[in-house]
């Protein structure tokens, strides 16, 4: 995988993910155990095409006959995607510019370095740390109100 190096394009690219992205886990079903991924959705498919010529991935469109989430839409929904990985590479690219979302970003780049390890070294993953890792994302990702 490609990342540019400037550092522009890597805050860039984290504004748009702590203000438009998502970054979740999966059960891989495959490599019997976990994968993560980096999501952006958004309305305007140049915001997407711009993150797939700077990082690759993939587009998927949802059309506007559907819902997004539970909110009703009269625009298509198009969604950037990236897995595994890939997704790890680059979080760990533009993660000293996040703010929002950059405790879900350490618990990707974890995870990944954990699978790295079993890759390698043929040591199975711990998972119970795996478990705590994906308990970390369920408790970052409930909102907290709090007054400024």
């Amino acid at each position: 995988m490609r990342l540019p190096l400037q550092p522009e394009v890597l805050a860039y690219a984290a504004g748009i993910v702590d203000g438009e992205g998502c970054i979740g886990f999966r059960q891989d079903k495959r490599a019997k155990g976990y994968s993560q991924y980096v999501r952006v959705s958004n309305t305007d498919p140049r915001l997407l095409a711009w993150l797939k010529n700077n990082f690759e991935g993939s587009i998927f469109l949802q059309r506007a006959a559907g819902q997004a989430g539970k909110v009703r839409t009269n625009k298509d929904l198009y969604s950037w995607v990236l897995y595994g990985h890939k997704a790890a590479a680059f979080l760990s690219s533009i993660r000293p510019y996040m703010i929002v979302k950059s405790k879900q970003a350490d618990c990707a780049i974890l995870l990944q370095s954990m699978k790295s390890l079993k890759n390698s070294s043929g040591i199975e993953e711990d998972q119970l740390k795996v478990e705590r890792v994906l308990a970390e994302i369920a408790t970052l990702d409930k909102r907290e109100v709090k007054e400024l």
